[in-house]
């Protein structure tokens, strides 16, 4: 991932300009300290009130520099307006470079060559302070070439040998500042743009690193967590039912088809046995699974066994006494204990066993009467042939279908 072209460009002229206007005092300071030195070396040879006008010029100027570069921080140019605010930075140097331009040329005309020359010396200090911000070419040139250009033609067109070499010598320092300034710029801006991407690219890679953490955590809650409880782990799994088992008048543990597969999790519901359940629907195991309901294990524990149905997604037509036969077919439990699956149990588990499972005095008449198509043996066998037909329907002793005749 890159940061954008257009957002590179504003970070590095916000850093031109921060850098720039950071550096401004003390190139104000120096200047004014300049100022004052070089007034001192003329004064008796300029008319003292020229050098006052021009140190109070050249005081204003730097001020109201400072000034503005203190408006442009206060009121956030700086972040909402940088390219603008540089695009006129070169006139606040250039402005102070035609007044040292214009010192010069009355240190000129007053025929002092030494001061000339320590003039020069005092804009290569001048020059120096600003060069030493490379953020902005532009302002740099403004300020030097005013003085550079006034001393060379001072010194190019003088008589003396000595200061047509020293003009010389000038022109070529100034083009070497030129060149010195404009690459300094360049490599300013090369070195803003790589730090810029490769923040941005950090940046980039903490977010993918908190991203990637965040899915390794869910990952590893995912792996270690039960998706219907969000418990801990399987042993964390096993306390809570526990307890909520402890806490409960009865439980129904459904299906529970591969509780035989771990013999310490059927050993801790045998301690539950009293108020516990399992209930087992045949052919939907035995579709899904493949294999009937483990009957045995469930009986060896100590637990009562419920018949069901379960649902039409996986069983063909909802039939308890299909279920039933399928156990008796499969030699899993005998007619009665089929029978006693789909009654007794099954109303113990849901809560009913006051009111309905089984046939005694003082409970509800709700039963029906068959009529087997041949004589059995064993009666429960009869109620689980197929061909045995229901002759009437009773409901709190009271015929609500068919006939008993």
């Amino acid at each position: 991932m890159t940061i954008q072209p257009d957002e590179v460009e504003r970070l590095i002229k916000r850093d031109q300009l921060d850098a720039l206007l950071a550096s401004l005092p003390l190139t104000l300071g120096a200047n004014v300290f300049v100022s004052l030195s070089f007034c001192a070396m003329m004064w008796g040879d300029v008319a003292p009130g020229i050098l006052v006008g021009w140190l109070a010029l050249n005081a204003a100027i730097n001020l109201a520099r400072l000034w503005i570069a203190r408006a442009v921080r206060r009121r956030g140019l700086l972040d909402t307006a940088p390219d603008r605010v540089l695009a006129h930075a070169w006139i606040g140097a250039l402005v102070s470079g035609l007044c040292w331009a214009w010192a010069l040329v009355a240190c000129a005309q007053a025929g002092q060559a030494y001061n000339i020359a320590t003039g020069l010396t005092f804009c290569g200090i001048n020059a120096g302070a600003v060069v030493q911000s490379v953020t902005n070419r532009v302002s740099t040139l403004a300020f030097v070439l005013p003085n550079s250009a006034i001393l060379i033609v001072i010194y190019l067109t003088s008589g003396s040998t000595q200061a047509q070499i020293m003009g010389v010598n000038l022109l070529l320092l100034t083009r070497l500042m030129v060149r010195a300034s404009g690459r300094g710029e360049r490599n300013y801006v090369a070195a803003a743009r790589l730090r810029h991407e490769a923040d941005h690219l950090a940046a980039s890679l903490q977010r993918a690193n908190v991203a990637a953490t965040a899915a390794l955590r869910q990952l590893d809650h995912a792996a270690n967590h039960d998706p219907l409880t969000d418990l801990a782990n399987r042993c964390a799994y096993r306390r809570a039912f526990e307890d909520r088992l402890a806490r409960a008048a009865r439980g129904i543990v459904v299906h529970g088809t591969h509780l035989p597969d771990d013999p310490d999790a059927l050993a801790r519901l045998a301690r539950h046995r009293d108020r516990l359940c399992v209930a087992i629907c045949p052919r939907t195991t035995q579709a899904l699974s493949g294999r009937l309901p483990p009957v045995a294990a469930f009986r060896a524990a100590g637990l009562r066994v419920a018949i069901g149905t379960d649902g039409r997604g996986s069983n063909p037509d909802l039939s308890v006494l299909a279920e039933c036969r399928t156990l008796v077919d499969a030699g899993l439990a005998r007619p009665a204990e089929a029978i006693a699956m789909a009654t007794v149990h099954g109303a113990w588990a849901l809560g009913f066993e006051r009111v309905a499972g089984i046939l005694a005095p003082g409970r509800p008449a709700d039963l029906v009467v068959l009529r087997p198509s041949q004589a059995h043996a064993d009666p429960y066998a009869a109620v689980l042939d197929p061909a045995t037909r229901v002759v009437a329907t009773l409901r709190a002793g009271h015929v609500i279908a068919g006939r008993l005749d």
